[in-house]
């Protein structure tokens, strides 16, 4: 009998699982596909962290379910990562592809302490996280098939040219306007869903 099949939504950095995009998911599914699974984990503000706790949840669920991944910005990058792992498909929205230099504005050594304004829970980054993501990032194969990106290249937060080019070779969904949050989302979600549950 085959598995059931489980959604998993990887927030961006200091997000949470209450982020817009995620609940924009969680409602399309529940209309259009009420028997898939949607999980939106908490993921740790720390990458090392993050990385290490994504290891164990998507492992514990592959055993139950057929995983499929959507990440937005680090969770993008978290998302490309494990679906390479998994050999599993991933959306990705305005996903981070330079993670370990982007990670260098917010070192601790220059900004100190962060604060995620979603939980209020306060943190750093340091050379173990910078560490993680560089390894994570060395590993990678290059962008296949098995990623739908879309992009917004008016964002504001991250350089959309990187990712385009980066993904040049994976189906994409590039808007000139937006910004970094993706604005009207909602517009692509039932490409998205039947895209990414496609057997």
């Amino acid at each position: 009998m085959p598995k059931a099949v489980a959604v998993i939504y990887l927030h961006g950095f200091m997000s949470s699982e209450q982020a817009h995009k995620a609940k924009l998911c969680s409602d399309f599914l529940k209309q259009y596909y009420p028997s898939t699974v949607f999980h939106v984990p908490r993921l740790p503000d720390k990458p090392r962290q993050a990385i290490d706790f994504l290891e164990q949840y998507i492992a514990e669920l592959q055993q139950h379910y057929c995983c499929c991944l959507i990440g937005s910005s680090l969770g993008g990058f978290y998302a490309q990562l494990f679906s390479a792992k998994y050999h599993c498909k991933s959306v990705l929205i305005n996903p981070l592809v330079d993670a370990s230099q982007r990670l260098m504005i917010y070192d601790e050594s220059e900004v100190g302490q962060l604060q995620n304004p979603y939980t209020g829970e306060y943190f750093s980054i340091d050379v173990d996280d910078h560490d993680a993501v560089e390894v994570a990032a060395r590993i990678l194969p290059a962008p296949a098939n098995q990623h739908l990106v879309l992009l917004q290249m008016a964002d504001q937060v991250l350089d959309a040219q990187i990712a385009s080019h980066y993904f040049q070779r994976a189906s994409c969904i590039i808007e000139p306007a937006g910004d970094h949050q993706y604005q009207n989302l909602e517009r692509y979600l039932s490409h998205v869903f039947a895209w990414l549950l496609a057997a």
